[in-house]
């Protein structure tokens, strides 16, 4: 029976080690990346009519993340010769990661952390440990 791996390939953790791992060590199973997209989350609200932009132009840009970080991922997994799947999530990081874990039938989570700075550093480890702290399914940093 194949297992399902959810790969967290948001701008900050490191994806390419995160896929690097979850297609050597699972070739045979399903391969998940997700996208978390916080800004809902993460910003008060905000008149669009002052921002000076429209909603069109905001899911555009928040689209575009996604989709870079998915093509990075695809472009890791194709190293492989593995395919993937691939999902976007909204809230809170570790919220999301957690529901997301709850609502599907995952076996395990992949976080990538290397080759970051200090405060990058920093604030990756805080969400991995809320992730690892919350998560019903294993964590695998990486």
């Amino acid at each position: 029976m194949s297992r399902t791996h959810l790969v967290v390939v948001n701008d900050g953790h490191n994806l390419r080690s995160a896929m690097d791992y979850a297609c050597e060590t699972f070739p045979e199973d399903t391969i998940t990346a997700i996208y978390v997209d916080t800004a809902a989350a993460d910003v008060a609200p905000i008149h669009l009519e002052e921002s000076g932009g429209s909603i069109e132009d905001w899911l555009r840009t928040h689209r575009s993340e996604a989709d870079r970080a998915f093509e990075a991922a695809r472009d890791a997994a194709a190293d492989h010769d593995a395919s993937i799947e691939t999902e976007v999530a909204f809230g809170h990081f570790p919220d999301a990661i957690r529901q997301y874990c709850a609502n599907n039938s995952v076996d395990t989570v992949v976080v990538g952390t290397a080759d970051r700075d200090a405060f990058s550093s920093y604030v990756v480890a805080d969400d991995v440990t809320r992730i690892a702290n919350t998560a019903p399914v294993p964590v695998v940093v990486v």
